[in-house]
């Protein structure tokens, strides 16, 4: 199942490129993306965002995401939902790369999560933890031919995680990675 979700996100990247790469490059900049994240895609898990930029320099954003979150006797889903602002700082890199929506940036996001664990032994739901987090970050996009586009990102943020059953709620700050693969349109 793993490798058939590393092909079907392979496949998704590579068919968005080809789609950029055959497309008219003169065309009016692009005003929305579509990303995957690739680290994703490494386990069992996906998931994507979607990004419209209101202005030269600023964007707004949503994603959602899927993962597996047990193992062993325990199967789980983790499934989560974000919003986030970016400003992009400024615009860089060589002609070929250089486009309206690329460069150094700075973030801020929010992330909603459930995680749900069944108990596969006493075939038993277990109580549900949701996830909030909330922080800045920054990153570098580059962007190829005003269509494909390479977003890394760093950002850490204050995370909550509150129980539905008798567990305590506990929090943390954490240091996020990111690298995203994806097309402008």
């Amino acid at each position: 199942m793993r490798q058939i979700r590393q092909s079907l996100g392979i496949v998704t990247v590579a068919a968005a490129f080809l789609a950029a790469a055959s497309s008219d490059l003169r065309a009016e900049p692009r005003q929305q993306g579509v990303e995957l994240r690739l680290l994703s895609v490494l386990a069992p898990n996906f998931a994507a965002d979607y990004e419209r930029w209101l202005g030269e320099r600023f964007s707004v954003q949503g994603g959602m995401g899927l993962r597996s979150s047990a193992k062993g006797d325990y199967s789980g889903i983790a499934t989560t939902a974000s919003v986030g602002a970016r400003y992009f700082l400024r615009k860089g890199g060589p002609s070929w790369m250089r486009a309206p929506y690329g460069g150094l940036f700075a973030e801020a996001a929010l992330d909603l999560q459930r995680t749900a664990v069944h108990d596969e032994i006493d075939d038993e739901s277990l109580p549900s933890t949701y996830t909030i987090s909330v922080g800045p970050g920054f990153g570098y996009r580059v962007v190829i031919k005003q269509r494909a586009t390479f977003t890394a990102t760093v950002s850490v943020p204050f995370r909550v995680d509150i129980p539905t059953g008798p567990a305590r709620a506990h929090s943390r700050a954490n240091v996020r990675l990111g690298l995203r693969a994806g097309v402008l349109f």
